[in-house]
């Protein structure tokens, strides 16, 4: 047996001791640890095997006394015979032929014909299958196969148009830690929905059987396996994930007296008939299950014996042969049938397996010691809902009489329309005529008769009438109505086809419907409560490190709620599931325009909500109204007139910071306008200080430039005088070179 992981035990049970054995107190055997009073209300409560144990426990007698109590006299409730265990074989034969025997008398050809039906099959016991009807028209009309196959279209849209499966909240919204519970295991159980279950297949072939045969039974479980390595003799894990099996419903078997609501609980016992492969049954007998339990060992000619035959399993995957009746070349491949049996027995429920009921394969246990929530696994789900019965109709039941109607009326058009095309012939009795090449009707064939306009003469045939037609029209019309089908073929046979879209949707829209209402009654009688088993499994058994670190990571545990690890507490909380599937949901684009029209509907009632209106209740009234249920997913659990609250406290929060922003702005505004206008004044003051030196600069500039002017005109002056002397010494210069020596006047 593997080894339990340090922080959740393992095999999955929170239950279990942690050393892998069993408890001191299992089925009643061993009391040796509890006291007499302890030992003789356990014994009273779990119902001890007197008769069948070696001895009593300590302190008690064969009559379930204690010592002190052995000279008291025994009533009638105390005595042994009433803690006697029953004969357990007797009671599981006595059950499984009672169930059989009023199935097959009262639901067997229901069942078989349903399932023709929808393989495009007349019933068995139909005229179409007689030797008379050999030669003539049998066809059957794909009426009741289209409307399952529509219905299970719906179904698609309905429940995988919406990423997120389900939705799950806590009881308490208040309470936080609920409230990580319900987000952890909302990721959780999307992850194993997306990733381990197949869970298309598992809500469609659902949907298929609760319309083909009234009823549909999954079985959730969580698969773990180990397989120990040849080599290294060390176990190691090979599949640890939850499974949800789809179980056909004449292997089912319960008490046709249960309460209607829910016969697989309410009934005294409850039998599943497995087929299985005669080597995993070896193995279930060599090896122990992950809680220590093995199969008792059984002949394999017992075990395996005569194929169980059951007409409702041929009829589905008819006409092919049945395989489970079928023997194999390698005997290890045979079909071996595991009866799994519970019964309630002292107010509790035991569980068992036998090979056909014959042979017992473990011993009765309660079933709290085999299943962690004491529930049995078992879950039915419904397409029509019939008060005060067991098992409900099927579609192809409740369509019947006009489904054989419509294979009637068209067979017999047909029959007409083929005689009309290839009329039939009178031949006179005894006369040589060729008969094989009369009836023969080829190309070119050659009829030889002594007297042809005699001795042959031609049937005369009619066209057939408009009233052939207008009476199937009717009956499609009645079948649609029924099971709420939307034809628009024959909507353009009896209206116009130019019909504007709002009265094709006006006329869709009552078979949407009594579709829709179909699938809310699958989805409340059998989706959610599959997954509410599911959910109790993850919180139960899940132990995937990676996949609980990925599923806090997609619901933002550790950065919402700063939690560095996933541990037991946060999961095991009380929570409550809901299916994304309402009224509306079968249409994408109807669906959209109805959430935002529902959206933008109580924007405006929120907005101008009058005094006294709990805006919480029209929330929920709207969604609902939307086909969103009470749409309690939308929200994050706040009263909406709170929300309103403290919306307008958050809006004049805002238009205080608003006005304060002005104000600072306006403060800032004259601030600037202030240093803008100093800056003004100290520019011009320094313009003006400029300008007076600039004139200053002027004025010495001009100064110095008359100086100048003046010191030149003098400089001028000086040196015109400088050469009018010059001029003037060298006229006497030159005078005095002209006046004679001797002193004559030239």
């Amino acid at each position: 047996m593997p080894k339990s992981k340090p922080w959740r035990t393992q095999p999955p049970s929170l239950s279990d001791p942690k050393d892998g054995g069993r408890r001191a107190f299992d089925d009643g055997r061993n009391l040796a640890d509890a006291s007499p009073e302890e030992a003789l209300g356990r014994e009273r409560l779990h119902g001890w095997r007197i008769g069948v144990d070696t001895e009593p426990p300590p302190g008690i007698n064969w009559q379930g006394q204690s010592e002190t109590q052995k000279d008291e006299p025994v009533e009638e409730a105390d005595t042994g015979e009433a803690f006697t265990e029953p004969d357990w074989d007797q009671r599981a034969q006595d059950a499984l032929d009672y169930s059989t025997t009023y199935l097959d008398q009262n639901y067997r050809k229901q069942w078989d014909d349903s399932l023709r039906a929808f393989n495009n099959q007349h019933p068995g016991d139909s005229k179409y299958n007689s030797e008379s009807f050999k030669k003539r028209s049998s066809i059957y009309v794909p009426k009741i196969r289209s409307i399952i196959r529509k219905n299970e279209a719906a179904a698609a849209a309905a429940f995988f148009s919406n990423m997120d499966r389900t939705s799950i909240q806590g009881l308490n919204q208040g309470d936080i830690r609920q409230r990580i519970s319900a987000e952890l295991n909302q990721a959780l159980l999307q992850y194993r929905l997306t990733k381990s279950i197949p869970w298309f297949h598992v809500i469609l072939g659902g949907a298929q059987d609760a319309q083909t045969m009234g009823a549909c039974v999954w079985n959730p479980y969580w698969e773990y396996i180990t397989r120990r390595d040849p080599k290294t003799r060390e176990l190691k894990l090979v599949r640890d994930q939850p499974r949800v099996d789809l179980r056909p419903l004449e292997n089912i078997r319960f008490d046709p007296s249960a309460n209607w609501m829910n016969p697989l609980e309410e009934s005294p016992y409850l039998i599943d008939q497995i087929p299985m492969y005669w080597c995993d049954v070896k193995d279930r007998m060599e090896r122990p299950d992950p809680k220590g339990r093995v199969w008792k060992k059984v002949d394999a000619a017992a075990a395996v014996g005569d194929a169980q035959d059951d007409s409702t399993r041929q009829s589905r995957i008819s006409p092919r042969i049945d395989p489970a009746g079928q023997s194999r070349v390698v005997s290890d491949y045979d079909i071996c049938w595991i009866h799994r049996h519970i019964h309630r027995w002292c107010g509790i429920d035991w569980e068992w397996y036998t090979i056909r009921s014959e042979h017992r394969l473990t011993d009765p246990a309660p079933l709290t010691e085999t299943e962690f929530h004491g529930k049995r696994p078992y879950v039915m789900g419904l397409w029509l809902l019939e008060t005060h019965k067991a098992l409900p109709s099927s579609v192809p039941t409740l369509a019947k009489p006009l489904a054989d109607e419509a294979n009637e009326l068209r067979n017999s058009r047909l029959d007409a329309v083929k005689f009309h095309i290839n009329p039939g012939f009178f031949a006179k009795r005894g006369r040589n005529v060729d008969l094989p090449a009369l009836v023969r009707n080829v190309p070119g064939r050659i009829v030889l008769a002594d007297d042809p306009e005699k001795d042959v003469v031609q049937m005369e045939t009619r066209d057939l009438p408009s009233s052939a037609y207008l009476e199937e029209d009717r009956n499609n019309q009645a079948f649609d109505d029924l099971v709420g089908n939307f034809n628009p073929m024959a909507m353009q046979q009896q209206r116009s086809p130019r019909e504007s879209q709002g009265t094709v949707r006006m006329l869709q829209s009552g078979a949407n419907m009594l579709t829709e209402y179909s699938l809310l009654t699958f989805s409340e009688t059998g989706v959610r409560k599959l997954v509410e088993m599911l959910v109790l499994l993850e919180q139960h058994y899940e132990t995937d490190k990676t996949i609980l670190s990925i599923a806090g990571q997609k619901a933002k545990a550790y950065q919402r709620y700063g939690l560095d690890q996933i541990t037991d507490d946060l999961l095991d909380a009380e929570l409550t599931t809901t299916v994304n599937v309402g009224m509306g949901a079968t249409d994408p684009t109807v669906k959209l325009h109805r959430f935002l029209q529902a959206g933008m509907g109580f924007a405006q009632i929120a907005k101008l909500a009058p005094p006294g209106v709990n805006l919480e209740e029209v929330f929920k009234e709207i969604m609902a109204l939307s086909g969103y249920q009470d749409g309690e997913r939308f929200t994050l659990g706040q009263n909406p007139e709170m929300v309103k609250l403290q919306q307008m406290v958050k809006q004049l929060q805002m238009k205080l910071q608003q006005l304060m922003i002005e104000r600072r702005d306006k403060h800032e505004s004259n601030v600037v306008k202030l240093r803008v206008a100093r800056e003004n004044n100290l520019t011009k003051a320094l313009l003006e200080q400029k300008e007076d030196e600039h004139q200053n600069l002027h004025l010495y500039v001009e100064h110095l430039m008359a100086k100048d002017r003046q010191d030149q005109v003098q400089d001028d002056a000086k040196e015109s005088a400088e050469q009018q002397g010059q001029i003037a010494a060298a006229g006497r210069t030159q005078e005095a070179a002209l006046r004679p020596k001797d002193g004559s006047r030239a």
